[in-house]
């Protein structure tokens, strides 16, 4: 979701400098998906995921999991890791 904010203010961007315009002319992107990355990955935890993760957490009783200082590239982390213990969790006992 990030990324497309950053895709739609790279467009604009250059829409006001005349660097893409009209429908006919190719548009390229101004960053890489890697240096939009590197760009957000310092930057700290939105809201959202901030609230994400702290339902994850005590969901999974890892309370440990949530602090309030993560970064963005980190808490993505933690909320993918959160989200496939839970996954393994709810499903059925295996049975030999």
């Amino acid at each position: 979701m990030r990324y497309l904010a950053l895709v739609i203010a790279s467009m604009r961007y250059a829409v006001s400098r005349g660097l893409a315009s009209g429908r006919r002319s190719r548009f390229t992107l101004l960053w890489t998906l890697k240096e939009l990355n590197a760009m957000t990955a310092n930057r700290p935890m939105t809201a959202e995921q901030a609230a994400t993760l702290k339902r994850l957490a005590e969901a999974a009783y890892e309370r440990e999991a949530f602090q309030p200082n993560l970064t963005r590239a980190e808490a993505d982390l933690r909320i993918a890791m959160l989200t496939a213990k839970l996954k393994l969790l709810d499903g059925p006992p295996h049975t030999l």
